[in-house]
Parts: structure tokens; sequence; C-alpha cells
């Protein structure tokens, strides 16, 4: 079966830890990237799992925020767009890495993949958080907590919650929590 007709489910799960990966390197993409790794099989089905979703997609972002801090701010809906970049650093391992609007690259989710090439699960091993301008001009850092991906064909979900702290454009800091969705289509594989 081809990468680009797969039709089984792929589920990952994650937990992510903010600020580093569980390699204890500084590397915010993660260590160990394995670059020779091929993509695909001789008959054209995907090496493994983590091969599967390797590519980068163009994605949407809808999300509810609750601020914790200032009290009383009611919650708030967002929406923006990203690419984001999988990486398949071996058979059982994935990271995700986000270019969100006009930003820089910043902020990684590392999945340890486990299972075949139809159905796998994952725990997360490591991440980064986002920092950068959002569409409504705060100034944003977002710390996934813990993370959800499925993949169908070229159609990448990925779930997450997390906590949120930032400055809006008229000076005020806020902290608060989040819950979102990336949908987005494999526009390179």
């Amino acid at each position: 079966m081809k990468a680009m007709s797969i039709t089984a489910l792929l589920f990952l799960t994650a937990t992510v830890h903010c600020g580093g990966n569980s390699s204890g390197s500084n590397d915010p993409a993660g260590s160990g990237l394995d670059e020779s790794s091929s993509m695909t099989a001789p008959d054209g089905a995907p090496d493994s799992a983590a091969s599967a979703f390797a590519g980068q997609y163009q994605a949407t972002w809808s999300s509810t925020a609750t601020i914790t801090s200032p009290e009383g701010i009611p919650p708030q809906s967002y929406t923006d767009t990203a690419l984001i970049t999988v990486t398949a650093t071996g058979d059982t391992d994935i990271t995700m890495a986000w270019q969100v609007g006009a930003n820089a690259p910043s902020g990684t989710i590392t999945f340890a993949v486990q299972g075949t090439s139809a159905t796998a699960s994952a725990l997360g091993t490591g991440g980064t958080c986002w920092s950068g301008t959002l569409s409504n001009g705060n100034q944003q850092t977002t710390c996934a907590t813990s993370a959800t991906a499925m993949l169908v064909g070229d159609q990448l979900s990925q779930r997450q919650t997390g906590t949120i702290a930032g400055v809006t454009p008229e000076g005020v800091a806020y902290t608060g929590t989040y819950e979102g969705i990336w949908t987005g289509t494999r526009v390179t594989q």
C-alpha cells in the first residue's frame, strides 16, 4: 500500500515536558535526528509508523483559553495558521515543530511511537515551548502539557492542552490554560 493511500488511523498520545527534551540535549528540535532513514519501503508503504507521519503540513489552529490572571476574563477563542514539520527520527520516534504565522519556527513535541503502520500509540519524551507574536498582536509563550495526534492519509489532527503566558499590545500581562486542535494537510513529504 502506498504511503499516500494509508486510510488506517495512526494515533499518538503524548505528555510534553516544556523547555527541553529527555535526552538532556539543548537542541530544541531534539537530538539524534536520523537523516538516513528512508521514508518508504520498496513496495511504497511507509518503513515505520514514524515515517508515515514525516512531512510538512499546512495547518489551522482553533483553541479556547481560560485566563486565570487577571481574574474575570471570559474564555477566549483563538485561531491561527502554521506550517507543521514532522520529522521521523527513527522507526519509533517523531518530532513535530511549528512555524506559526510570520514567526520563526519555535516549539516542538517529541513522540515515541509504538505499534504498526496501521495503528500506533506513543508517550511523549520531550519538547520545547512555543514563543512568538500571535495574529492578535499578543506576545505569548505556549507550553503543551499533553497532546495527541492522528493521521488519516495526508490529513493530520494534533490536539493539545497546556499553559499560556503573555502580554497584550496594551501591556496587560496574562496567564492561563488552553485546549485546541491543529488540523492540516500534508504539502510535502
